[in-house]
């Protein structure tokens, strides 16, 4: 499920468009069911890759645009 008020707070914060945003946390959160974590680092280090990966080959996203928050 995702807020969209939160989205657009964390678009304007990162500087991304609202579309970025919400194909970023969509992503994130299908990781998230699949059982990936970010709590540990060598965790976040496994799960933040694919999060790149996904945006840029299914929602087009330029690995420049791809704000890594965590």
């Amino acid at each position: 499920m995702l807020c969209l008020p939160q989205l657009r707070r964390q678009a304007r914060e990162y500087g991304v468009a609202f579309q970025t945003e919400a194909a970023r946390m969509t992503i994130h959160g299908f990781l998230h069911l699949w059982g990936y974590d970010h709590i540990k680092p060598k965790d976040a280090r496994i799960m933040m890759p694919l999060q790149e990966k996904a945006l840029e080959q299914y929602f087009c996203v330029p690995r420049k645009m791809i704000v890594l928050t965590i």
